[in-house]
């Protein structure tokens, strides 16, 4: 898959046959920066593990603490199998929290499709928050609720279609999940202890409990910064 992926990207940017594809000149530098519904995924995930609250101050402590280490592994490095695996005795995966955005957050919430003589809509956002799929707490952020979790027939897949169904489903499925799970680990890396989140219209709903806004307009003003520092 990669190497059909660097023919594909040389045709596209005109590079040569014998031409590395890596680093600073790769054209991924230009892909993925624009490929704005994956960042939107990114930063609702972030927010979650790293800034929101979930349970009471000791269990939150524990929780935070928790990805944080999930992270971590991950990230010394970062492969399809330490996406996969359960981290020591948490039995959560980058995955699970990468599948959990994912299911809260879709890439694209509402999908149309011309087929014929009938338009067909799909509204991913309400499948993916669903209770009689999910359950009562199906608008909050659990990534352990996708431990043993394997969805079979026309009903568990319809119940998370992040990236679409079928013949006209998003290329990137194979490979965006871990992606999500590289660049969220990259912040949570990055961004330690002693910064805050500003903003000018920051709201409670953005520390809180409550779901997150997934529109793309949401959060524009967000900033993170350092403790004491000036804005």
């Amino acid at each position: 898959m990669k190497r059909q992926l660097e023919v594909r990207l040389r045709k596209v940017f005109g590079n040569s046959a014998d031409e590395q594809i890596s680093g600073r000149v790769s054209p991924l530098n230009t892909i993925i920066p624009a490929y704005e519904s994956i960042w939107r995924v990114v930063l609702r995930c972030f927010l979650e593990v790293r800034f929101r609250k979930c349970g009471n101050e000791i269990e939150e402590s524990i929780t935070k603490r928790t990805y944080k280490m999930i992270f971590s592994h991950f990230m010394s490095h970062p492969n399809p199998s330490l996406f996969e695996s359960s981290f020591q005795d948490t039995h959560i995966s980058v995955k699970h929290i990468v599948n959990e955005a994912l299911r809260l957050y879709p890439p694209t919430r509402r999908i149309h499709r011309q087929l014929e003589n009938e338009m067909v809509k799909i509204d991913v956002e309400w499948l993916h928050r669903d209770p009689v799929s999910w359950g009562r707490d199906a608008e909050e952020f659990k990534p352990e609720r996708w431990v043993g979790v394997l969805l079979k027939g026309v009903d568990g897949k319809m119940a998370f279609t992040p990236f679409g169904l079928g013949e006209l489903s998003c290329p990137a499925k194979k490979f965006a999940p871990m992606m999500i799970g590289i660049l969220v680990g990259a912040l949570m890396c990055g961004v330690g202890e002693g910064w805050e989140l500003v903003d000018e219209e920051l709201s409670g709903d953005v520390l809180g409990t409550k779901v997150l806004d997934g529109g793309r307009e949401a959060y524009e003003g967000l900033r993170l910064r350092r403790f004491n520092d000036e804005e």
